[in-house]
């Protein structure tokens, strides 16, 4: 065992496995029983990190990893005194579940900073996934499930405990091409019912990167990286029903599509990837909210393109692809035609059209990240037609090419160097974006310290032939390891800076200090904790252009996790009263603000359980409202079995806020409004997965949210508000979000999925009519709906199978 001081990649020495070459590969069946795994060195000694860190793991795992010229074979025995009583829920692929779990990291490149994962449960789930930690904005191992290969695996519980056997083709993996291989490995057991993790190559919990810590694979010799290229066809057809109840339209459509996904190995380092035609009609329904603020909503991407291997594509946070297909910018122009000059819309599209997608992305065996995107959406027009019959088409969006490249320089001791460049092409408009960023990071070699920075540059052409350029930087100077952290960052946002034609800026004009530390406790002396940490997080912000006062704000932290698997946490936040440049909708206004002072209780409760739930209350006071904000929420699980879990969402809050109302017609005046804001989200999730390739998931989500205006103030040129004097009133809100998503998804073959979906959307926004939850929600049920049907059969072609089933046939 080692010292629990703070412990850099060298203090530790390096465990080696070696890898067995083998001339007839294994069946992947969980039966170990053929004789290269009798020959097969295993990888054993495996270190407990929870729930006693730095202490000898409670059973034994042995792991064995051979290969041929095609893959990697890996067979790994969990020791278990009791078998019956391994814990192995159902899930969809990906997904964490009531499971004990094994693990295999592979840093192919040995560069320390970037690493893939392949997991498997012992219901037989497969995760995988990639570790990054090279750029100089991913300042936490940016572990995201976004990586998505077709490898086999199968495992199988015996009187021993429980195998599991996998075989990672390399057309899965990226390696150099070189002779003798040596990777980077870390290997890693859960035991779910004891929350136990085990690693092979022991890794202190008090370190922000892990990978400079892996242990070593070595052995693999002579292999060549083959050939990647993959294909993935696709047939869809769509079925929408809306209740237009317009003449000469139709209450039904429908639609046909095809495309593919194509991959392509240009190397052994770099992937091409296009989307040809792409149909994302099956993606999750958004979480759509009223939202009152000056700012945009952000969604989260549903869309598989645009989540696996978008790594160097986000440096800067440069990058938002939900402005890809987006609606059209001219689309509430168009909308709003029929109210004011008389036409009625019989086409107005609400996304645009993605013609294609294409990225290509490596690293080279030097640490040298290369990445280019490419998409393009298409000219968009609604269809209006006059009181005469006349028809005419209105563009609403042009033909837009967005493009990036990114590139990141890996350099030891986890530091780094990067560039990237964003830029979007609207054709035949004048209303082009380009920005350019530069990244670093340095790290010691001891693995505590770091400073990194990014600055960024915008270039904008306006319609008007005007240029608009700006600029950003950030500073960040931090202790990542060792229990006590701390994270010191400087943020300058010209008033000109712009990048949201690509990426998502809610406010710029900003120069703003932070400074965030965290005491955390892994191994506490009370024997019924597991770990606590105590967090602060202090902001100083100013506008950069006139160096104006916007906030202060500082907030603490407190959680606790019991060995009983209870969490608890505590947050306390104060912020001060404000100059808000933005709230007034209007350059060069200001509204001054109350500040509020509050906190947040909430506790988790036990998942192994059967019923388990997550619950947080909320209260924030300012002094000068009557009124406090608090909120509630809940949510709480059901595993009935196995295989069928449930889980239910319940949000209600109670705000009372003060905000923009509207404008004078002339847009001199600006009101703002006292309004009372109920809130209520329910929304119930189940889930049945009948196996490791079968399942069928149901959300239903209800969204309801009341405005209700109180009294209305005239906003003073300095920023105040004094009671209106004009009689301005604005109507009252009922808003309503309605959805429900149905998934049956069935992979009928490695990477080939038939997926059969069915979505239900309501919308409505209306004066308030009830104040009563269950009168609202049959208006809402009664309302017009709109019910779509969608079938997709996707199938996936590898080059390499192909071409072995060629040989056999031969």
């Amino acid at each position: 065992m080692y010292s629990q001081k703070t412990l850099s990649p060298g203090d530790i020495p390096k465990k080696t496995l070696q890898a067995l070459r083998v001339e007839k590969a294994p069946r992947i069946d969980g039966v170990l029983d053929e004789e290269i795994w009798l020959r097969a060195i295993p990888a054993t000694d495996f270190i407990q990190t929870q729930p006693t860190e730095n202490t000898k793991a409670s059973f034994a795992t042995e792991v064995r990893i051979a290969y041929d010229n095609t893959a990697i074979y890996i067979a790994a025995l969990m020791h278990d005194p009791s078998p019956d009583s391994i814990l192995h829920e159902f899930t969809k692929r990906d997904e964490n579940g009531n499971a004990d779990e094994v693990y295999f990291s592979f840093d192919t490149y040995f560069n320390q900073q970037n690493a893939v994962t392949f997991g498997v449960s012992a219901a037989g789930i497969q995760i995988d996934e990639r570790i990054g930690t090279s750029s100089a904005t991913n300042n936490n191992n940016n572990t995201g499930r976004v990586f998505d290969v077709v490898w086999d695996s199968y495992v199988k519980i015996n009187d021993k405990g429980w195998v599991a056997e996998l075989r990672i083709p390399y057309s899965a993996l990226r390696f150099p091409k070189s002779k003798d291989q040596k990777w980077g490995l870390e290997i890693q057991r859960n035991i779910r019912r004891t929350r136990e993790q085990d690693l092979w190559q022991y890794i202190p919990q008090n370190t922000q990167n892990s990978i400079p810590y892996y242990g070593i694979l070595e052995g693999i010799t002579d292999v060549e990286p083959p050939l990647r290229l993959s294909f993935t066809p696709y047939l869809g057809t769509t079925f929408s029903h809306f209740p237009l109840n317009t003449a000469g339209k139709n209450n039904l459509s429908k639609s046909y599509n095809a495309g593919m996904d194509f991959k392509l190995g240009l190397n052994e380092n770099f992937t091409l990837d296009a989307t040809l035609a792409p149909d994302f009609g099956q993606v999750a329904s958004d979480n759509r909210i009223l939202n009152l603020s000056a700012f945009e909503t952000e969604f989260a991407e549903q869309r598989p393109f645009f989540k696996e291997g978008m790594e160097l594509f986000t440096l800067g946070g440069l990058f938002y692809p939900r402005r890809i297909g987006a609606q059209p910018r001219k689309f509430y122009e168009v909308d709003d035609m029929e109210d004011n000059e008389g036409v009625r819309i019989i086409e107005n599209p609400a996304q645009s059209q993605m013609l294609n997608a294409t990225k290509i992305s490596g690293r080279t065996q030097k640490g040298l990240g290369i990445g280019l995107f490419n998409a393009i959406t298409n000219s968009m027009y609604a269809v209006v037609e006059d009181n005469k019959g006349n028809r005419k088409e209105i563009r609403t969006e042009p033909l837009t090419n967005y493009n990036i490249i990114a590139i990141d320089q890996t350099l030891p001791h986890n530091s780094s160097v990067s560039f990237i460049n964003t830029n979007v092409n609207r054709f035949d408009v004048r209303d082009d974006a380009n920005v350019t960023g530069l990244g670093f990071k340095l790290g010691t070699k001891s693995n505590k310290y770091q400073i990194d920075g990014f600055g960024a540059y915008s270039h904008k052409t306006l319609p008007d032939d005007s240029i608009s350029n700006g600029y950003r930087y950030a500073v960040n100077v931090a202790k990542i390891s060792g229990n006590f952290k701390f994270r010191l960052t400087q943020l300058v946002e010209s008033d000109k800076y712009n990048p949201n034609d690509l990426g998502l800026l809610f406010s710029a004009n900003e120069f703003t200090h932070s400074f965030f530390t965290s005491y955390e406790q892994f191994k506490p002396k009370n024997k019924n904790v597991q770990n606590w940490g105590l967090y602060s997080f202090n902001q100083y912000s100013n506008t950069y252009k006139t160096k104006e006062f916007q906030y202060f704000l500082t907030n603490l932290e407190y959680d606790i996790l019991f060995k009983s698997r209870f969490f608890s946490f505590f947050f306390v936040e104060y912020k001060s009263d404000f100059n808000d440049f933005y709230e007034a909708r209007t350059p060069g206004r200001v509204y001054k603000g109350p500040g509020y002072i509050g906190g947040i209780v909430g506790i988790s409760t036990d998942y192994r359980k059967r019923l388990a739930a997550d619950a947080r209350i909320a209260y924030f006071d300012t002094h000068e409202f009557d009124m406090p904000y608090y909120e509630f929420k809940l949510f709480p699980r059901f595993r009935f079995n196995d295989h069928l879990s449930v889980f239910y969402e319940f949000i209600y809050s109670d705000d009372y806020s003060r905000g923009y109302a509207g404008k004078s017609d002339d847009e001199q005046s600006i009101y703002f409004g006292d309004r009372k804001i109920y809130t209520y989200t329910n929304a119930l999730t189940g889930q049945y997965v009948f196996n490791q390739n079968m399942s069928l998931n149901l959300k239903a989500r209800h969204y309801w949210s009341t405005v209700n205006y109180l009294k209305f103030f005239d906003l003073t040129n300095d920023g105040y508000i004094t009671p209106n004097q004009s009689g301005y009133s604005t109507d009252n809100q009922n808003v309503n979000f309605f959805n429900i998503d149905m998934v049956y998804t069935w992979r009928f073959a490695p990477g080939s999925d038939v997926v059969l979906v069915y979505k239900q959307a309501i919308e409505k926004n209306d004066a308030i009519q009830s104040t009563s939850f269950f009168r609202n929600f049959g208006n809402v049920m009664r309302a017009d709906k709109l019910n779509t049907v969608s079938l997709k059969v996707l199938y996936f072609l590898d080059y390499q199978s192909l071409k072995k089933k060629h040989k056999v046939k031969a």
